[in-house]
């Protein structure tokens, strides 16, 4: 796995304060069970919660909302359209405003399009967050949308996806949008970043997979790729500074049937607000019957 070494894959959770790093350091010499736990929860806290565009808002109330489950499980999602149905999924710290710019094009090409916030993001329920946690959410979504004929995913909701996807969401194609290779780079870089000793990192590992409810080694598009047996459309940006175009490659190559499309000068965010990206993704889910 040498490969994933040379990415720069930000760690899923935003960097936590001094304060609490020190915490976690001093426990580790203490007790590496302890600050396993307590970095456990600071590796799955959810990132403060993107505030919406007046854009994204103006699109959002063409919607309409709907609230899925309550208290701890809500989940809010909005549907514009008629026809086939085309699931929107944003990534780590985004929201359902960031897809917005997908949703018209979509609409005006015959297409159902429902988004949603995942949890502990938007306006849904939750502290913490996970890939396995964004898999059943959009699990949930598309159960309470009908079949799925696309998915437009971004970053994290790309590997999201395909766990989904493994567990069984079936979907004719999907596009990807600076989708990330490999969740144990996250890890990697978490426990570099607090400078845990190897007894504290073991008690680390074995709890984030505990809690997430999947090995870490099943969390990469090796492992993922071909249970996503739909066409699929990876769109990267060589500029891309917090997944790297290598993690795209990879994605579209381990995929069933993964195509790459790389884009220049889009970062990692503004890449979902080009047209021409959005003609992409919408011409190629357009093209299946």
């Amino acid at each position: 796995m040498s490969s994933r070494k040379s990415t720069n894959v930000r760690p899923i959770s935003p960097p936590a304060p001094r304060l609490l790093k020190a915490v976690v350091s001093a426990l580790a010499r203490v007790s590496p069970r302890l600050a396993g736990s307590v970095a456990t929860r600071l590796f799955f806290k959810a990132p403060p919660r993107r505030p919406r565009s007046a854009e994204e808002l103006a699109v959002l109330a063409d919607a309409t909302r709907m609230t899925l489950g309550e208290g701890r499980d809500r989940l809010v999602a909005w549907r514009w359209g008629g026809g086939p149905v085309v699931l929107l999924a944003h990534g780590w710290g985004g929201c359902a405003g960031q897809m917005t710019p997908l949703v018209r094009p979509l609409v005006a090409a015959g297409f159902t399009v429902v988004a949603h916030d995942a949890p502990g993001h938007g306006q849904s329920a939750g502290r913490f967050a996970s890939i396995p946690a964004f898999a059943g959410a959009l699990g949930r979504v598309a159960e309470a949308s009908g079949p799925l004929h696309g998915v437009v995913a971004h970053s994290m909701g790309g590997a999201a996806f395909s766990l989904a996807a493994a567990r069984g969401l079936g979907t004719r194609r999907a596009v990807y949008v600076g989708p990330p290779a490999d969740a144990a780079v996250w890890l990697e870089g978490f426990v570099r970043w607090l400078a845990l000793p190897p007894a504290a990192a073991r008690a680390l590992a074995a709890r984030v997979e505990d809690y997430a409810g999947e090995p870490m080694a099943r969390l990469n598009s090796a492992w993922l790729g071909p249970h996503l047996t739909a066409p699929l459309l990876v769109i990267h940006d060589r500029q891309d500074r917090e997944v790297p175009l290598a993690d795209g490659e990879r994605v579209a190559r381990d995929a069933a049937q993964g195509r790459l499309v790389v884009t220049e000068g889009l970062g990692h965010r503004r890449i979902l607000r080009d047209a021409e990206v959005t003609r992409q993704a919408v011409e190629f889910l357009a093209a299946a019957p």
